[in-house]
C-alpha cells in the first residue's frame, strides 16, 4: 500500500499510512478512499469526531496503565524469570505502540487551520 498525501492551502502537507487513515475514516463515519477532499463546511463536525476519539483513546490508555500498575502492586509473590520476561515484553510492546492521537495529530492540525482559513483538504496517493 502506498502512503496517502494530504494537502491544504492553509497548512503544510504530510503523509499518512493507509491503515491509520482507514481508522480515521471509521471515526468520521465515512468509507475509506485513497483520494478525496473535505470541504470547509464539513470540517467542524469531523474535527469534533476526531477529537472525541482521541480523548476516548487517551482515557482508555490511562485506564490500562492504572490496571497494569495495580496488578503489579497486588502481585505479592516473586516472579519466575519467564514471568518477569513476559511482563517486560508487555511493557516494551506498550511503550513502542504509536497511539492513535499521535498518528492523527498532523491531520487534526491541518483540519483546524483549514477550517479557520475556509479552505478544503485534499488527499490522494502521490
Amino acid at each position: 500500500m502506498a502512503l496517502i498525501e494530504f494537502r491544504s492551502k492553509a497548512a503544510a502537507g504530510f503523509y499518512m499510512m493507509p491503515a491509520s487513515f482507514s481508522q480515521v475514516c471509521k471515526v468520521w463515519g465515512r468509507g475509506y478512499s485513497e483520494q478525496g477532499s473535505i470541504p470547509p463546511e464539513d470540517l467542524p463536525d469531523l474535527i469534533t469526531r476526531l477529537e472525541a476519539a482521541v480523548k476516548l483513546e487517551k482515557e482508555r490508555l490511562a485506564e490500562e496503565k492504572r490496571q497494569q500498575e495495580l496488578e503489579e502492586k497486588q502481585s505479592s509473590r516473586y516472579l519466575s524469570y519467564a514471568e518477569e520476561d513476559e511482563r517486560e515484553k508487555k511493557r516494551t510492546e506498550a511503550a513502542q505502540r504509536v497511539p492513535f492521537s499521535v498518528r492523527v495529530y498532523p491531520l487534526l492540525e491541518m483540519m483546524k487551520k483549514s477550517q479557520d482559513a475556509g479552505v478544503s483538504i485534499m488527499w490522494g496517493v502521490p
